[in-house]
């Protein structure tokens, strides 16, 4: 019975999480532009995804992800250390591959962070990506989304401002 209950206690700590992340303003911004439930759902899936279990994203969400970044597809390919036919050809595919997936997951994340740290103004975070951080040694964050340990560095960079500690 105790086992059951803190199972219990588990989806509900979970579902609100969830919930409270559809209706905070970087997820509603973030997924304005996703046409369709399952979009969403895919998008709040890759959001909450923490490298255990699979990923059963379809191929054709990697289409959105131009759409969700506002970047254009030439740099969602480099982000993702693709190839522009690769992406097309993943666009047909009936499921995203896992390392994909999970940079696409990885991306995603960065910027739900990014824009919770700027309070929701998505320009003030395009505008600090293209700009030389202290913490990041100089860097541009733009210029470090290509590898996963770039995006860490970021998301600490991102942590920094949340927790108003520059430099």
């Amino acid at each position: 019975v105790i086992m059951a209950y803190s199972k219990l206690q588990n989806v509900k700590k979970f579902s609100c999480s969830y919930q409270a992340m559809e209706e905070s303003p970087a997820f509603l911004m973030l997924s304005a532009t996703l046409t369709g439930k399952r979009n969403k759902q895919w998008f709040l899936a890759l959001l909450t995804y923490q490298g255990s279990g699979v990923l059963d994203v379809p191929g054709s969400f990697i289409g959105a992800v131009p759409d969700i970044t506002d970047f254009p597809v030439q740099d969602v390919v480099e982000i993702l250390d693709i190839s522009r036919s690769t992406y097309y050809r993943l666009k047909e595919e009936p499921r995203l591959d896992p390392e994909t997936a999970d940079k696409i997951s990885s991306l995603l994340k960065l910027f739900y962070q990014g824009l919770e740290a700027f309070e929701g103004n998505k320009q003030d975070f395009r505008d600090w990506l293209q700009s030389s951080i202290p913490s990041l040694g100089l860097q541009k964050p733009i210029d470090l989304l290509k590898t996963e340990t770039g995006r860490r560095s970021i998301m600490d960079a991102i942590g920094r401002i949340e927790y108003n500690i520059y430099g």
